[in-house]
C-alpha cells in the first residue's frame, strides 16, 4: 500500500511539472516575441530627431515591461530547479 501511494504521488508530481512547464513555456515565448519585436526598433539608425523619439519611446516601452519580465523570469528559474 505504501508503494502504491508513493507511485501515485510521483505520477501527480509529473503531471504537475508538465503543466508548470507548459505554463512557463507560454510565458517565455511571449517574452521572446516581445524582444524580437523590440530589437529591430532599437537597432534603427538615428538620422533625425524623429528617429531619436522613436527609439526613446521603444526604450520607455521596454522600461514599462521590465518589472513584468523580471517577475516572470524569476519563477522560471525556480521552476527549473523544481522540475529537475
Amino acid at each position: 500500500m505504501k508503494l502504491n501511494l508513493f507511485d501515485e504521488i510521483r505520477q501527480l508530481e509529473l503531471i504537475f511539472a508538465k503543466y508548470i512547464r507548459i505554463y512557463y513555456r507560454t510565458k517565455f515565448i511571449s517574452i521572446n516575441d516581445f524582444f524580437k519585436k523590440t530589437e529591430p526598433r532599437l537597432n534603427r539608425q538615428l538620422r533625425d530627431l524623429d528617429d531619436v523619439r522613436f527609439v526613446i519611446n521603444t526604450l520607455d516601452t521596454l522600461k514599462e515591461n521590465f518589472v513584468l519580465i523580471d517577475q516572470t523570469i524569476d519563477p522560471l528559474e525556480v521552476k527549473e530547479n523544481f522540475c529537475n
